[in-house]
């Protein structure tokens, strides 16, 4: 059963063994070039993302010792399309990673935890962490993360 929820969910992966990630996103509106409903231009909301990549150290995934700075898009402070961010809203974050940081590892890691099925066979609960929407989305290095944002706003996905 599919269940709809409002808001929109990133997928990110980090293929480098030795860079952490970290990931901002910002909404920005802008108008739909020619397009007009009754005489008046439409918009559109785009998520607009800014990358930093930090050097990690060895045995250390959660803060680099440099900071090697590429940013795409640009960001906007006045976000329309962050409905609660200002508020203390949080974000859903799954964090995949091989267990010890090991590409070979046979166990993998669902936000530190690692994930096994039952005796039975049944699939473990995936239990997100609620993360700070201010702050960024930190991709360990052979890492996936899905960011599940809720109070994004996207009036072209209504």
């Amino acid at each position: 059963m599919l269940i709809v929820q409002p808001g929109i969910t990133l997928l990110l992966i980090n293929l480098s063994g030795n860079t952490k990630t970290e990931v901002t996103v910002t909404a920005h509106a802008a108008a739909a070039g020619g397009a007009h409903k009754h005489g008046e231009r439409t918009s559109y909301t785009t998520a607009q993302v800014s990358v930093t990549n930090q050097a990690a150290t060895a045995g250390e995934h959660k803060h680099g010792a440099r900071r090697h700075a590429r940013k795409f898009g640009h960001a906007h402070a006045h976000a329309p399309g962050f409905a609660a961010a200002a508020d203390g809203a949080t974000r859903d974050e799954y964090h995949l990673t091989p267990k010890g940081g090991d590409l070979r590892s046979q166990v993998m890691l669902l936000n530190g935890k690692a994930l096994a099925t039952g005796a039975d066979g049944s699939i473990p609960r995936l239990e997100a962490v609620k993360v700070d929407a201010a702050q960024p989305i930190a991709v360990a290095p052979y890492s996936i993360v899905f960011a599940r944002i809720s109070h994004f706003h996207a009036p072209a996905c209504s």
